[in-house]
């Protein structure tokens, strides 16, 4: 594959082939070569990202595949953590942020009705 990849890369610096041209066969390639998963979605030269964008949903079907659907060698050292590790990073992710929310949430609405608060006495002061 290596090979036949360079061997297209030297057409197109030829002038033997267009960059379409050269694209679409380096893309050949790696569709017969087995490398690529299906559930990557990096057989299109459009959209080479494998997760597509990085939501949970997508990141999970990646996940779901490493774990049960990818070669052995791959599945033993990469897709190691599962699924209860994505979704606890995502939990605490949500919470995180939930607190952070409700805590500007809190102070916007006490500014409202009572002014001149002591936020500025809790703080430390900054370095020099």
């Amino acid at each position: 594959m290596f090979d036949q990849s360079r061997d297209a890369v030297l057409a197109y610096r030829a002038g033997e082939l267009t960059k379409e041209q050269t694209i679409a066969r380096i893309y050949e390639l790696l569709g017969e070569s087995g490398l690529v998963p299906a559930v990557w979605g990096t057989l299109d030269p459009d959209d080479r990202c494998p997760s597509g964008v990085f939501t949970l949903w997508p990141l999970m079907k990646i996940l779901l595949w490493g774990k049960y659907r990818s070669p052995q060698h791959v599945r033993g050292s990469y897709f190691t953590g599962g699924a209860r590790l994505v979704g606890k990073e995502a939990v605490q992710a949500y919470t995180t942020e939930l607190r952070a929310g409700s805590s500007q949430v809190h102070q916007t609405v006490r500014d409202m009705w009572r002014n001149w608060n002591r936020d500025w006495a809790r703080r430390p002061a900054p370095r020099k």
